[in-house]
C-alpha cells in the first residue's frame, strides 16, 4: 500500500528491531564509489556540499543495497525507516529545499534499482516522501523509546545500572503529547501504548537498571475511563457480596426453622408428652369453668342487691318478702353452681 502523509507508516515494536537492524548493518560497509558516482552524474541539482553527499546520499546507496532487507517480510517497513531516516537528516532545511531533496531521493533510488537489476522496480518508491517536522518528531520518540528499551533490556539482563537520561527525555516528550495521540490517532496511540508497558515492566520495580524513576503516563481519558470501570466493578462486586449474604441469612433461617419443626414433632411424639398434654388440656378446661361460675354468681348476687336497691324507697312494705325471695333465689342458685361444679369434677 502507497504510504502518504497522511499514513505516515508508524513501525510497530514488534517489526522494529528486525528493521532497525538490517539498517544499522548497512552503515559500515563499503561504498561502491564507482557506482555511486555513475548514479549521482545523472541526476541534475544534487547539491556539491559534502554533508548532503556523504551523509545523505552515500549512506542511503548502502541501505538500498542491503537485499536480505528486500527479499524477507520486512520490506515495506523497511523502506518506511530509510525515509524516516531521511526526513530526520534533513528535517533542519526549508521546505523549498526539502522538497527538491526529495525529488533527488525518489530518482536516486529509481535509478540505483535500474542500474542494479535492470528492470524498472523500485520497492521504496512509494515510501519516500516528505514529512512535516511533527511527524518525524513522533516518529523520534517513538523509536527512541524502541531503542532505549532494548537498551535498558540489556543492562537489566545484565544487572548493570544506568541514569536513563535520554529515556527521561523521551518520556517528557511522550507525556507532553500521549493526550493529543489517543485524541487524534488511535493506531500511533497504540504503538505508544505497547512500548510503554513494555518499559514499565523494567522501571517499576526495584531491580529497574535506571537509576531515576521514569513515568510514561496513561492519557487523561484513558485514566478516566479506567476508574469508571474500576468503580462499576466494585459495585458489582458488592452488590454480589450482599445478594450472597442475603441467600446465606434466608438459608440460615430456613434450616433454623426446620429444625424447630423437626424437634417439636419428635418431643410430640412421645407417648409420655401426649398423656401430659391431655391432663393439661383437661386441667384447663375445669379451672376455666369453674372461673365462669364463680364470676356468673358473683354477678348474679349484685344485680339481686341493686334491684333491692332500687326498690327500697318505692316498696318499704314489702321488705320482708322481698328478702325471703332473694335468700330462695340465693339458695336454688348455690345449688345448681355446686352441681355444676359436680359435673365439671367428671369432665
Amino acid at each position: 500500500m502507497e504510504s502518504s502523509q497522511s499514513d505516515p507508516g508508524y513501525i510497530s515494536y514488534h517489526d522494529y528491531p528486525e528493521v532497525k537492524r538490517q539498517f544499522d548493518r548497512m552503515i559500515d560497509i563499503r561504498n561502491d564509489k564507482t557506482r555511486f558516482e555513475e548514479i549521482i552524474n545523472t541526476i541534475s541539482g544534487v547539491p556539491k556540499t559534502p554533508k548532503f553527499r556523504d551523509n545523505v546520499l552515500t549512506i542511503l546507496h548502502k541501505v538500498l543495497s542491503n537485499d536480505p532487507a528486500f527479499m524477507g517480510n520486512i520490506g515495506d517497513n523497511y523502506c518506511r525507516y530509510i525515509n524516516f531516516w531521511l526526513n530526520k537528516e534533513i528535517q533542519d532545511a526549508d521546505d523549498h529545499l526539502k522538497k527538491s531533496y526529495f525529488d533527488i531521493f525518489v530518482k536516486f533510488s529509481d535509478k540505483f534499482f535500474l542500474k542494479r537489476t535492470n528492470i524498472k522496480n523500485n520497492p521504496c518508491k512509494n515510501y519516500i516522501f516528505n514529512l512535516d517536522n511533527e511527524t518525524t518528531n513522533i516518529m523520534r520518540i517513538l523509536y527512541g523509546l524502541y531503542d532505549e528499551y532494548k537498551k535498558i533490556k540489556s543492562y537489566s539482563l545484565g544487572n548493570y545500572s544506568t541514569s536513563c537520561d535520554y529515556l527521561l527525555y523521551l518520556a517528557s516528550n511522550h507525556n507532553s503529547a500521549i493526550d493529543k495521540y489517543y485524541e487524534k490517532d488511535q493506531n500511533l496511540y497504540k504503538k505508544f501504548e505497547q512500548i510503554k508497558k513494555l518499559i514499565d515492566k523494567l522501571t517499576k520495580h526495584s531491580s529497574s537498571p535506571c537509576t531515576q524513576d521514569i513515568y510514561l503516563n496513561s492519557p487523561k481519558e484513558v485514566i478516566r475511563l479506567e476508574e469508571e470501570a474500576k468503580k462499576r466493578a466494585a459495585e458489582q462486586e458488592e452488590q454480589e457480596r450482599q445478594e450472597t449474604l442475603r441467600k446465606q441469612r434466608e438459608e440460615a433461617l430456613r434450616t433454623q426453622r426446620q429444625q424447630q419443626l423437626k424437634s417439636k414433632e419428635e418431643l410430640l411424639q412421645r407417648p409420655e408428652n401426649n398423656n401430659i398434654e391431655q391432663e393439661q388440656v383437661h386441667l384447663g378446661a375445669q379451672q376455666d369453668f369453674q372461673v365462669i361460675l364463680l364470676k356468673f354468681s358473683d354477678l348474679l348476687n349484685q344485680h339481686l342487691f341493686l334491684v333491692y336497691l332500687e326498690e327500697e324507697d318505692d316498696s318499704v312494705k314489702f321488705l320482708v318478702v322481698l328478702e325471703d325471695f332473694q335468700q330462695e333465689i340465693s339458695q336454688i342458685f348455690r345449688n345448681i353452681v355446686v352441681g355444676m361444679l359436680d359435673i365439671v369434677q367428671w369432665i
